[in-house]
């Protein structure tokens, strides 16, 4: 449902000619730096396949040349739900599997001696 400006400006106490004049109103100096910065951000992390955090994106940011903090980047990345996408690891969590992986290292060890004994 949504409320009349007019309504929401009296609940709000403010005036609505000030509302439409935010509205209007260019984006500052520091928000447009921000967006370039931003879009600089978002394509590193796509070109890295999510793989940057917060201080690897620094780095690259000031390998492309731009004089950026750390926080900055971690407050953007994070208002933006930039994240890490980390893989998992595999691991093996039936009794078999397990049991297979054993044999499989032991037939390892055991080819190893055996031709480790003919070279002598």
């Amino acid at each position: 449902m949504l409320f009349p400006t007019t309504r929401l400006c009296q609940v709000l106490d403010v005036i609505e000619r000030g509302l439409h004049a935010y509205h209007s109103r260019l984006a500052s100096q520091r928000q447009r730096a921000e967006m370039i910065v931003l879009a600089h951000i978002k394509e590193q992390s796509r070109l890295s396949l999510g793989s940057y955090g917060r201080p690897g994106m620094t780095e690259e940011l000031k390998e492309l040349g731009l004089n950026i903090g750390h926080r900055r980047v971690g407050r953007l990345m994070r208002d933006n739900e930039l994240r890490v996408e980390r893989s998992k690891k595999y691991k093996v969590t039936t009794i078999a599997g397990q049991a297979i992986a054993k044999q499989f290292a032991e037939w390892g060890t055991a080819t190893t001696l055996s031709t480790s004994r003919r070279a002598c």
